[in-house]
């Protein structure tokens, strides 16, 4: 299906909705289990009824807490790479540790 974007300005006209685009070279979304970083995003801002609706379209890395990285490298006694490596591969920080202090 091809969209006729001329069309669909029209019709975001009619409607009230104000798209605009915003340059941005990353957007970073805070959760409590770790960043999310969007490289190179397509931004768009909507205003429509009142409302402000901000959407964002990339593709999403995580990124892993400082304080987390800085607790492994603390409780199993490993450099930050070994670390890190481990909270990618476990995704939680108490199986990083424990994996990091079985050993290969």
């Amino acid at each position: 299906m091809k969209f006729d974007l001329k069309a669909i300005q029209r019709l975001s006209r009619q409607l009230g909705i104000n798209a605009q685009e915003i340059d941005a070279k990353e957007v970073i979304i805070k959760r409590p289990e770790g960043d999310l970083i969007i490289k190179e995003p397509k931004v768009t801002r909507l205003l429509f009824g009142g409302e402000e609706i901000w959407q964002v379209s990339g593709k999403a890395e995580d990124a892993l807490a400082e304080e987390d990285i800085r607790l492994v490298m603390e409780k199993a006694g490993v450099d930050r790479e070994k670390a890190i490596q481990a909270l990618k591969q476990h995704r939680d920080i108490a199986k990083a540790i424990l994996s990091l202090k079985k050993g290969p």
